[in-house]
């Protein structure tokens, strides 16, 4: 096979992103550059930036995979999950991006909305930085696993290549780099995505061929029953309530997600705000359709795959080789603009929340910015190790912790920005006990059912309940946030 091209476009995709690096290098000055771009962003910025952070190796991977696998039922167990995850963003929006603050960590919000530095600082900053580490050690697992098909290289290298990059222009330019090579990404990943939906939808005969020849399919590597892939459960394939619990579980982890509320502490006002994920959503909505169509018209082109993960590159390689190159580059941007971001919140909140806030209240600007660079380079070079040795144990814990941010985070964020009457002492019981109680339920409660289902309602239950026995929050808190 003739990766030419591949490298071609590769290598010119890496020198773009390292030099729009350099720029963000240039860009620096100050700690308040480096965390959230002198929050400085328009529409023009926040909308390709959450885009881009949105669409990760998940997406591309694991959704077209289910759709080769389970058909039109992905739009339930994925595309219900997402749309729920934008509207919770958008209602989320005006409180997350509060005028009355300098936030640069979500640790920063939780420790001003519950008026506690002490337990807030030290246990959001430990477990927000803990799974921001597992997220960029999963993604460069999957990218990892599509460049050694798209560049003909070991796994070993394709990690190694593709972190390198990110590594440099991340640690270097900080948020600028971040938002400015996700702009680049945004539009790479769209053409790429849309050219592959186009070229597999053409190659599996249109639209309408393939939903005549996947009402039919039978057994396969999902074991289906004729008509499954036209069932919004696949027919009793796909339980119809586990389903809608992995839904509700997206939907609520994204206004948790600290990457996220980064673009909100980036951006330049109230407006940009309140619109950016609405725009964004209308994008991103096409781009999924487009993704579960490449995953069925897989079906057609290659039915007797041993791994559906494997449909998307397995499709992508049977192209011409320019277009599969300029997929290549898409592919790339998707996974890469999800990594940086998630990277730099990490190395933000072991700095900021962890160095800066507990051990050294006294840096400077200057010393701050060059340990935010060693922090983000220290994590980066170990969750790069720790992809290369492919540990189970990191599948486990990433299953874990997609569990555990909606039982520990999403109590005290919603009460604390709707309600308030939640105290510091309802803030801190919620925490800690949608962590023990969500740990619990994973190790021992009912598989079939989602800890998000029973775990979270019940955790905002009693924070209601410790906060009517508690004293009121303090009046300048009340007024700030409400």
């Amino acid at each position: 096979m003739n990766y030419t091209w591949n490298w071609i476009i590769f290598v010119i995709y890496c020198f773009v992103m390292v030099y729009i690096g350099y720029l963000g290098y240039k860009k620096t000055q100050n700690i308040d550059d480096y965390y959230v771009a002198s929050r400085s962003f328009g529409l023009g910025v926040a909308i390709p930036l959450f885009a881009a952070s949105f669409i990760s190796s998940a997406s591309i991977i694991g959704y077209t995979g289910f759709a080769y696998g389970y058909g039109w039922s992905f739009l339930i167990k994925y595309g219900l999950g997402v749309a729920l995850g934008w509207i919770g963003l958008q209602i989320f929006s005006p409180k997350i991006y509060n005028s009355n603050y300098t936030w640069y960590t979500t640790s920063d919000l939780f420790c001003a909305r519950y008026y506690d530095e002490k337990f807030m600082r030290g246990f959001q900053g430990l477990f927000n930085a803990f799974y921001m580490f597992i997220y960029v050690v999963i993604g460069l697992t999957g990218i990892g696993t599509i460049m050694e098909v798209f560049l003909g290289i070991s796994y070993f290298w394709a990690v190694v290549i593709v972190a390198t990059i990110f590594l440099a222009y991340t640690v270097t330019g900080g948020m600028y780099s971040v938002a400015w090579t996700n702009v680049v990404q945004f539009i790479l990943l769209t053409i790429g995505v849309f050219i592959a939906a186009i070229a597999s939808v053409k190659s599996a005969g249109g639209i309408a061929n393939i939903n005549s020849v996947i009402a039919n399919i039978e057994g396969g590597i999902t074991n289906l029953v004729p008509g499954a892939m036209h069932s919004i459960d696949a027919r009793g394939a796909v339980p119809l309530g586990q389903s809608i619990g992995m839904a509700i579980g997206i939907g609520l982890t994204c206004p948790c997600a600290i990457y996220y509320h980064r673009i909100y502490f980036s951006i330049k006002s109230k407006k940009v705000a309140g619109s950016f994920v609405g725009i964004s959503a209308l994008i991103l909505a096409a781009t999924y359709i487009a993704i579960g169509l490449i995953g069925m018209a897989g079906r057609i082109i290659v039915p007797e795959l041993a791994n559906t993960e494997q449909v998307f590159p397995t499709i992508i390689m049977k192209l011409p080789f320019v277009l599969s190159a300029l997929i290549v580059a898409g592919v790339i941007s998707a996974i890469q603009s999800t990594l940086d971001n998630q990277l730099l919140s990490a190395g933000s909140l072991a700095t900021h929340d962890l160095y800066n806030k507990i051990y050294n209240k006294n840096a400077t600007e200057e010393d701050l910015v060059k340990v935010s660079r060693i922090f983000t380079l220290l994590i980066g070079i170990f969750a790069t190790i720790i992809a290369l040795i492919r540990p189970a144990l990191v599948i486990e814990l990433y299953n874990f912790i997609m569990i555990l941010i909606p039982t520990v985070l999403f109590p005290p964020l919603l009460l604390g920005l709707f309600w308030k009457r939640t105290t510091r002492e309802a803030g801190i019981f919620g925490c800690a006990f949608g962590l023990i109680a969500g740990l619990l339920w994973i190790l021992f409660g009912p598989e079939n059912i989602p800890a998000t289902l029973v775990v979270l309602p019940i955790n905002i239950i009693l924070m209601i309940i410790v906060s009517k026995f508690t004293p009121n929050p303090p009046v300048e808190v009340a007024e700030k946030f409400f």
